[in-house]
């Protein structure tokens, strides 16, 4: 405001009495001018790079539970293949009646589901990866 602008005229005259007070008040305008668009694109910058950081974030999470889920897929199938492989050696060898037979072939069978449900587990997390950094991140 006018009254605002004499108060700091009076004020610059108190202590410069030679100098054009009106002069040295548009440079303290114009430099409180140039601060002010300093500081605006410093909180544009530092907004900017606060969503980076939490996109950055939010990629971490989704990668690591991404290579939960596949390492859990993996894990199911190897375990299938080890389970299917043992039943089998012990269906031969140590069962002795039709009972034992039946449930070791049993295990054989549960061990096969366990291995397509790794299976299917796995194209899912490779889906849901893809979907991610395909159409999500963009």
């Amino acid at each position: 405001s006018d009254h605002e602008k004499d108060l700091v005229k009076d004020f610059i005259k108190s202590y410069l009495k030679d100098d054009d007070v009106n002069e040295i008040l548009n440079k303290a305008e114009n430099i409180e001018n140039n601060s002010n668009q300093l500081l605006n694109y410093t909180n544009i910058i530092k907004k900017n790079s606060m969503d980076t950081k939490k996109l950055n974030i939010n990629d971490w999470i989704f990668g690591l539970l991404e290579t939960l889920i596949i390492g859990y897929s993996l894990f199911l199938i190897i375990d299938s293949l080890i389970d299917k492989s043992e039943a089998k050696r012990r269906k031969f060898e140590e069962a002795t009646n039709i009972t034992q037979q039946l449930y070791f072939q049993d295990l054989e069978s549960l061990a096969s589901i366990q291995f397509i449900s790794g299976i299917v587990l796995l194209i899912f997390a490779s889906t849901i990866f893809s979907i991610y950094f395909r159409i999500i991140r963009k």
